[in-house]
């Protein structure tokens, strides 16, 4: 493990201890009224976290010493972990997500109780804040698809009038085959054509590469509030 996160697993197990022996875990928390801890039915912040009654801490329940996953954040401020905790049998009780926050020690921003069997969002790296790079993905995504949107139109637009025009002055040249100005005219306009197809594919890719990117978001996106709607287990809650 890093550093990172074995101070995070000890801040983690220094909670499990604290009130699964009925002690207040307030000093293990960033003092502020943003700092929620939640469970099945309740949510406490601030001064009530003195209230906390975890029911995954309790007798014969153990916390494991290893995170299921830890990111820390791109910025390095705040880290997002899930940690398993079983019972007497060793199986699996729930999973606890917990936001840190970096204020010279690891302190806990969020804890939320997951039960077994219970959906939980995947955790993933982020830059600042938990799904934020997918939230940029998605706004960068569709800028770049609009933006090359943007481009590929005029160009289409161009190449159409250059295959009028380019069509207009073969027929004139097949009309009258020894009238060379007509013929230069022809390859002249055919040229045009090449160079505006050219121009415009070049910006299709463009548009298409975009386009990819931003649907492999969307389908991301779409898979996750699909999951979180079917409710379906997360992999942090299996055996």
């Amino acid at each position: 493990m890093t550093a990172s996160t074995s101070r995070a697993s000890a801040l983690m197990q220094a909670y499990f201890e604290t009130v699964r022996t009925d002690q207040v875990p307030l000093p293990l928390f960033i003092a502020n009224d943003k700092t929620r801890w939640t469970a099945k039915g309740t949510s406490l912040g601030g001064k009530n976290l003195a209230a906390i009654k975890d029911p995954f801490a309790v007798a014969g329940n153990t916390l494991e010493p290893k995170p299921l996953k830890f990111v820390r954040s791109g910025d390095g401020s705040t880290a997002l972990g899930q940690w398993q905790v079983r019972d007497a049998a060793g199986a699996p009780v729930g999973t606890y997500q917990a936001l840190l926050r970096f204020k010279k020690t690891w302190l806990f921003s969020s804890i939320e109780l997951i039960e077994a069997g219970a959906w939980a969002d995947p955790v993933v790296q982020y830059c600042h804040v938990p799904g934020d790079v997918l939230g940029y993905r998605l706004a960068e995504g569709k800028s770049a698809v609009a933006e090359a949107q943007r481009r590929l139109t005029p160009a289409r637009q161009a190449e159409a009038a250059a295959r009028a025009s380019a069509d207009k002055a073969r027929a004139a040249a097949e009309a009258a085959p020894d009238n060379a100005g007509k013929q230069a005219a022809a390859k002249q306009a055919a040229e045009k054509l090449r160079q505006a197809a050219d121009v415009a594919n070049g910006y299709q890719s463009q548009y298409d590469t975009q386009r990819a990117i931003l649907d492999k978001a969307e389908a991301e996106q779409k898979a996750l509030e699909d999951q979180r709607s079917a409710g379906r287990a997360a992999p942090a809650a299996q055996p």
